[in-house]
């Protein structure tokens, strides 16, 4: 048989193909699976509120470009902005004062700004303020007056469900330092630390408008303790107040001096800042209270300054730096990220000098240099985010 065993035949004449070479079946190589593209960014850097119209600003890139997002009506003042750590959350506070009856509301987004709630169940306010714990479920509204009363109210509305719901609370009936009762409150500002329990709210008392006070809470702002007053002696807050993420510490403009606390207002030391005639209109803090800011308004044409601080030490009265490169700008709020290296600046409007376009300004750096951003109009307020991305 040639040497060859006919088994040995048989095997390999009905052996596969591919055995006889070694090989083995093929499974086809799968098609490449295309990675899912990143879901979109919803959250913002920071918001910008404007002194008339119906528009509030946003941006995802530090100012770069901003995003007009109707909400309110053409009439409306936005006064002040909250922004949550995340940036999704927004809230902002309606003025109105032009519409009869008064048709200013709170309003709150869940999307960074695409989308706006008009908050019914909270009324129909001249609404000045509004605070937000860093989740944005714990919200804070003041307002000067309602649709049917005059200038001056005794309340401050809260929110623990993000805005959907509103409580009013009762703030100022009580007697201040020289034992007079306090007339109506035009409140200012107000601001939450991180977790939500501890509020600052200053207001005036605009039945003797030269005597304004600092109201501090514990309790998520079931009630309120007046701290100081503008009666000889005593400490005045006025316009703003900055609180930092434990609400233990504070910085507060007044008329002419910032004060600093650390010990939730129950002291604070004047800041060696200004040239003594500066009316500091806007003040913001880091988290930690470490880096500070703050604007003054431009009075009878005179200059205004924005001035920055670096205090790592956290030490009562420390260095500030004047931002000259920025000359005369009127000052809007400012706001800034959880570590204050970056800073918002707006330009252009305040709560008491005419409106005037102007545009924005951003640090990167902890306020040592700025970059003009933006398009002239007439900004008036910020909200920044934790970071920005």
């Amino acid at each position: 048989m040639n040497g060859t065993d006919s088994n040995s035949r048989r095997r390999l004449s009905g052996a596969p193909f591919f055995t006889l070479f070694g090989g083995g079946p093929t499974t086809p190589t799968p098609s490449p699976v295309p990675p899912t593209p990143p879901a979109p960014r919803v959250g913002v850097d920071f918001a910008l509120g404007i002194a008339l119209g119906d528009g509030v600003y946003t941006t995802q890139n530090g100012g770069s470009t901003l995003t007009r997002r109707t909400v309110g009506s053409p009439l409306s003042v936005f006064l002040d902005v909250a922004v949550s750590a995340d940036g999704t959350k927004l809230a902002v506070v309606d003025a109105d004062t032009t519409s009869v009856p008064v048709n200013g509301f709170i309003y709150t987004s869940v999307n960074g700004g695409a989308s706006f709630a008009a908050n019914l169940q909270a009324g129909a306010e001249v609404w000045t303020t509004v605070g937000s714990s860093a989740d944005g479920s714990k919200l804070y509204a003041a307002a000067a007056r309602t649709s049917n009363s005059a200038f001056g109210q005794n309340f401050i509305s809260t929110s623990t469900d993000g805005g959907k719901t509103w409580t009013r609370q009762t703030v100022g009936l009580q007697l201040n330092n020289a034992n007079v009762a306090l007339g109506p409150l035009f409140f200012f500002r107000v601001k939450a630390s991180a977790d939500g329990t501890k509020a600052v709210a200053v207001a005036s008392d605009l039945a003797a408008v030269t005597t304004n006070y600092l109201f501090t809470t514990i309790n998520g702002g079931i009630t309120w303790t007046l701290k100081a007053t503008a009666n000889p002696g005593a400490y005045s807050p006025v316009i703003d107040v900055a609180l930092s993420a434990d609400g233990n510490k504070i910085l507060a403009s007044t008329a002419n001096v910032l004060s600093y606390s650390d010990n939730f207002a129950a002291t604070f030391t004047p800041q060696n800042v200004g040239n003594g005639a500066d009316a500091f209109i806007s003040v913001s803090m880091s988290s930690d209270g470490g880096l500070l800011a703050a604007g003054t308004l431009t009075l009878a044409g005179g200059p205004s300054f924005l001035y920055t601080s670096r205090n790592p030490t956290l030490v009562l009265n420390p260095n500030w730096v004047r931002a000259a490169s920025l000359g005369t700008k009127n000052w809007g709020r400012i706001s800034m990220t959880s570590t204050g290296t970056k800073i918002v600046a707006p330009a252009g409007s305040n709560l008491i000098s005419a409106a005037a376009p102007g545009l924005i300004y951003t640090s990167v750096d902890s306020g040592l240099t700025f970059a003009e951003k933006g398009i002239a109009q007439n900004w008036l307020v910020s909200g920044s985010a934790a970071a920005w991305l």
